[in-house]
């Protein structure tokens, strides 16, 4: 099992609430980081760097900015750790 940090459970947990799963349904990166605290914002791009290049999150470049999802193949491990870390029951 994989340890993830509160900050990537954030982000994880914000992406399954708008269920974006596939490329389908995706969410601007700058739209991703809105509700997050401002002291927290440049930590958390990090964090979003950090899941991406381990493959956790896909990225895909659109006309209007930066697209991402949960990376199928990931879904089940994302929601264990959900699940273990208390997001809901």
């Amino acid at each position: 099992m994989v340890d993830f940090t509160v900050e990537m459970l954030d982000i994880f947990f914000k992406l399954w609430r708008n269920r974006c799963f596939n490329a389908k349904r995706t969410i601007y990166e700058k739209n991703l980081m809105k509700g997050f605290p401002p002291k927290k914002l440049g930590q958390m791009q990090g964090e979003l760097d950090n899941l991406i290049k381990k493959g956790f999150i896909v990225r895909i470049p659109k006309p209007h900015g930066k697209k991402v999802f949960i990376n199928p193949y990931d879904r089940n491990i994302i929601e264990k750790a959900l699940k273990k870390a208390g997001y809901w029951d």
